[in-house]
């Protein structure tokens, strides 16, 4: 407080002025901090009317109340993955997107995403402000009411990762001016990692054939789950003594020109009650 006489205490709030002579004035500054968790509300500040040994018979021209209404601003912060179920090794995107959802203009404002255990950052591209990869935080600057800032990381998914569950969590946006709503922010993406056991079985139908004999090789192939897996192959060539016949591929194509290349493709897994086996039989003749 800076009184221009007197003094004031701050715990009574009682302002001794002492004498005033006629047609004079006396005026007191008091500064005083908005508290947190004010955004939004009307505080009124109310005085007493200055009394002396003389009686004051009226109030006209008195102002006793004053109001000031805390500003507030709706950040609507939002966190989502491109890829929910990527396989190890995939590259996979986070979308970090504030909105400015009013009703005043926003400064200084910043969040803080550290990415998990399980991801590797790889790069990052924003509208604005910058990400520090490190820390995490991404600091946005201004943002004016109704307008929106997006930040997207590319990360890789580590190896050995396989089957698990990743969340990525990040902070809710925050700036110059308190926001107490959290409706609409969604603070997490979780992915979660493939993981496939595929059991390979070669079997033939004949194991004492005579030279001359046709016989038939039999490759299976099931995925135990518990997740879908893709892109399969098979690489199996004949040895010595044989002679490629055919190939029978239930799914996929085999290249019979000396590559013994079967690309099988996608696998269901068991768990979605899919038990089939894919069969690849190689007809061979052997040869004197």
């Amino acid at each position: 407080s800076n009184p221009s006489q007197g003094t004031y205490n701050s715990i009574t709030g009682v302002w001794t002025i002492g004498s005033l002579s006629a047609l004079s004035s006396a005026n007191i500054e008091i500064i005083a901090s908005i508290n947190s968790g004010q955004g939004g509300n009307k505080i009124t500040n109310t005085t007493s009317a200055a009394v002396g040994n003389q009686t004051d018979p009226t109030t006209t021209g008195d102002i006793l109340t004053s109001e000031v209404t805390v500003a507030t601003a709706n950040l609507i912060t939002t966190l989502n993955v491109d890829k929910q179920s990527p396989n190890e090794g995939e590259t996979i995107v986070y979308t970090l997107l504030v909105r400015n959802a009013g009703p005043n203009d926003e400064l200084n404002i910043k969040l803080t995403d550290v990415l998990p255990t399980g991801v590797t950052y790889v790069s990052n591209s924003s509208t604005q402000g910058t990400y520090n990869n490190i820390s995490g935080v991404w600091t946005i600057g201004s943002i004016t009411n109704g307008a929106i800032a997006t930040l997207r990381i590319t990360a890789t998914v580590n190896a050995a990762t396989g089957g698990s569950t990743i969340t990525n969590t990040t902070s809710a946006a925050s700036g110059n001016i308190t926001d107490l709503i959290s409706s609409g922010d969604k603070l997490t993406a979780d992915i979660t990692i493939e993981s496939a056991k595929l059991l390979t079985s070669l079997t033939v139908d004949n194991t004492v054939p005579n030279e001359g004999d046709i016989v038939t090789y039999t490759y299976a192939v099931v995925n135990n789950g518990p997740s879908i897996d893709r892109n399969v192959t098979l690489t199996s060539i004949l040895p010595g003594g044989l002679t490629l016949i055919s190939a029978t591929p239930s799914q996929g194509t085999y290249n019979s020109g000396g590559l013994g290349k079967w690309t099988i493709g996608t696998i269901n897994n068991r768990i979605l009650k899919i038990n089939k086996y894919f069969l690849i039989q190689l007809f061979t003749e052997f040869f004197k």
